[in-house]
């Protein structure tokens, strides 16, 4: 244990190189181990008044045994240089205020197990830069209030 009254801080450091630095004017605590840092408890809170971040060399891994629940105020950015993947066990609903754009540098495969429904406000454009297929293995129905014009340009 090393106290310097001068900078004010206070270091506890065992032989293989776990610290507590408690720095008393820059108001910093630093906790170093040269393994890991386990934390055992009922409930864990972490407190930032202005920003956290979390930078890990390697694997990042979180689990929930029951409800996870993300809130944010203003913008969000996911970013992944890899593949990315999606499961969801039940029902999954998005709901978007505004306009939604994804774009797809190469195909799309839609595996759908039961119905498609769409309910269009407005117009729908559909074009392709090559052939276009429409088929059914069943019946085909094209259906409109007013008329159906199919047209060569």
């Amino acid at each position: 244990v090393t106290f310097d009254d001068t900078a004010h801080t206070i270091l506890l450091q065992t032989t293989r190189a776990n610290k507590i630095f408690v720095d008393e004017l820059n108001g910093t605590i630093t906790i170093s181990s040269a393994e890991e840092v386990n934390v055992n408890t009922k409930n864990v809170n972490i407190n930032a008044s202005e920003n956290m971040n979390v930078n890990v060399g390697k694997n990042f891994t979180m689990q929930v045994g029951e409800q996870s629940s993300v809130s944010i105020e203003k913008d969000s950015s996911v970013s992944v240089n890899g593949n990315a993947m999606q499961n969801v066990g039940k029902d999954n609903h998005t709901y978007i205020a505004g306009d939604h754009i994804s774009h797809i540098d190469k195909d799309t495969i839609l595996n759908v197990g039961g119905s498609i429904k769409g309910n269009i406000m407005e117009n729908a454009t559909f074009e392709t830069k090559g052939i276009t297929t429409i088929g059914a293995q069943d019946r085909l129905y094209i259906k409109s209030n007013t008329k159906v014009d199919i047209t060569k340009e």
